[in-house]
């Protein structure tokens, strides 16, 4: 990709409109955040060899997906109904149901409803593992993100704070860093979807 996003620190909103959108095998990209891990689990950026990748993707026509040798790919379907992805079989990934594949491994997408916009997670095997949950936010209880941790709304209506106490708004399909010390915390009423990445000790 010709550019790169710095990651933001804990607290900070990475907002997708700003993302750099670019053409991927099955439509269009726009790249979140890359970055790898620290030996406490925080997010540090690496820009180079990353060991995570967080995009939103579009898919658009039939097509093989990339191939991302040594990662696993975790794809949750954000908008529109399902699609159907072959790997050894065909799997119907429902929306806000992730599915979670070997990268390295031959695998296709078909569309039998139309256009899709998905949630693209890799992480490197033996490096990060990674994990998306969809949770129902509630606005009479505070969803806290941690170190390890970003979350990216998918529908609905929320908002933020961190230990100052100031409240500010969280638009949908924008994403936010978590943190310990940074004390993140969510609420409102909608969707949100969960990244957790975590240091993997299993052997590529």
């Amino acid at each position: 990709m010709s550019q790169t996003p710095r990651l933001p620190a804990p607290a900070n909103l990475i907002e997708l409109h700003h993302c750099p959108k670019n053409p991927w095998p099955l439509g269009d990209q726009r790249l979140i955040a890359q970055g790898s891990l620290t030996a406490q689990g925080e997010l540090q950026d690496a820009t180079n060899e990353p060991d995570w990748i967080l995009a939103v993707a579009s898919v658009e026509h039939t097509g093989p997906l990339p191939l991302n040798e040594g990662f696993e790919r975790t794809t949750t379907v954000i908008l529109g109904e399902v699609l159907q992805v072959v790997a050894d079989s065909p799997q119907a990934v429902e929306r806000y149901r992730p599915l979670r594949l070997d990268a390295g491994v031959p695998a296709s997408a078909e569309l039998p409803t139309g256009d899709v916009l998905t949630l693209q997670l890799l992480t490197r095997r033996g490096k990060v593992r990674g994990n998306v949950r969809v949770l129902e936010l509630s606005k009479q209880r505070e969803q806290y993100l941690f170190d390890g941790q970003l979350a990216l709304l998918a529908e609905g209506k929320a908002s933020f704070s961190a230990g100052d106490g100031a409240v500010q708004e969280l638009a949908v399909r924008d994403v936010l860093l978590g943190g310990d010390a940074a004390e993140v915390r969510i609420k409102g009423r909608g969707v949100l979807l969960l990244v957790s990445l975590d240091p993997d000790s299993r052997e590529c």
